[in-house]
């Protein structure tokens, strides 16, 4: 119920009144714990990343919920190791800029090979390619750095349950 007193000049009043409702509280508990943690799984990424701590970060964050992780420091020894066998990954996670070979050269590659291979790209700031471009391109996610770990792994399982 809403109640409403207005005297012009004056001002107005609202008085507005809701119903109690009584819920238990192990109840909400646990559907808020189901939307805010992550899921894991047991599909095979690759992740490549020139920055060894967050290569290596990254790589003890999925492997930790029950991923397994290949991980490389840059794309060509990445893309060799593709090469070698493309339907060994279930999803690939690069960093943008890298040396030798960038995330996104890297990811035109795989693409060429594997069409509709998951890629998801993160970002510190790049020219080189836009978000609406990398996605234009086959590319599921584009991720902008620093990344918080629930962001990277409710991400990685949105990629692998869309494939």
């Amino acid at each position: 119920i809403i109640h409403v007193e207005s005297q012009p000049g004056i001002g107005s009043s609202f008085s507005i009144y809701l119903p109690v409702v009584e819920q238990e509280l192990s109840t909400t508990n646990q559907t808020e714990n189901i939307i805010d943690d992550p899921r894991g799984g047991e599909e095979t990424i690759m992740v490549v990343d020139d920055d060894e701590d967050i290569r290596m970060l990254t790589t003890d964050l999925l492997e930790s919920f029950g991923y397994t992780v290949h991980s490389f420091k840059n794309g060509e020894e990445a893309l060799v190791h593709f090469k070698r066998n493309p339907d060994q990954f279930d999803l690939i996670i690069t960093d943008m800029t890298m040396p030798r070979m960038t995330g996104y050269e890297l990811a035109k590659e795989v693409l060429g090979i594997r069409k509709k291979m998951p890629i998801l790209l993160c970002t510190g700031y790049s020219e080189n390619i836009s978000k609406t471009r990398a996605l234009e391109m086959g590319i599921r996610k584009y991720l902008q750095k620093p990344l918080q770990n629930k962001e990277l792994l409710f991400s990685v399982r949105e990629v692998l349950d869309a494939s």
